[in-house]
């Protein structure tokens, strides 16, 4: 049978510097919530399913589930946002590393990934359209009460 160690400082992994010290690691679940406004503005009633994390350092996983999303409500117009990550993101980074997503929508069916906006703790979704400029996903353009959202990222923050 194995045992278990359990440590009340840290762990170096892979050498004895400072960036191989591994001292932080959390897990736990997160309010997610959609809105038309980073800062809440008109929130959705539908809350993230099964929303959960992990963080390793400065490096957190986050993943969560929306189904059937309503957007009565929500301004048509405007961009969608995911708020109540577990962390900010690294202050200066708009960096995600999207593991997965994947989304159903009745009227939207173009190519999406999240971005996020250095130390905030909100991300939205950039849409990718050969030849054009950035532009990002909006309320009209998810479809009330018929829109799933299940979304996977990796990002850094300063915590």
């Amino acid at each position: 049978t194995g045992t278990d160690a359990t440590l009340s400082g840290g762990v170096y992994l892979g050498g004895t510097g400072s960036a191989n010290y591994l001292d932080d690691y959390e897990e736990g679940t997160w309010s997610a919530s959609i809105a038309d406004n980073d800062s809440g503005g008109n929130v959705s009633s539908t809350t993230g399913l099964d929303a959960r994390y992990k963080k390793i350092g400065s490096l957190v996983w986050a993943n969560v589930r929306f189904s059937n999303i309503s957007t009565a409500g929500l301004s048509s117009g405007n961009d969608i946002f995911v708020l109540g990550l577990p962390f900010s993101s690294r202050t200066g980074s708009g960096a995600a590393y999207p593991g997965t997503l994947w989304m159903q929508s009745n009227i939207y069916s173009g190519q999406i990934v999240p971005r996020l906006t250095g130390g905030a703790d909100w991300f939205r979704f950039s849409e990718i359209i050969s030849n054009a400029p950035q532009d990002f996903l909006t309320v009209g353009e998810v479809g009330n009460g018929s829109g799933d959202f299940e979304i996977t990222i990796w990002y850094e923050t300063d915590a």
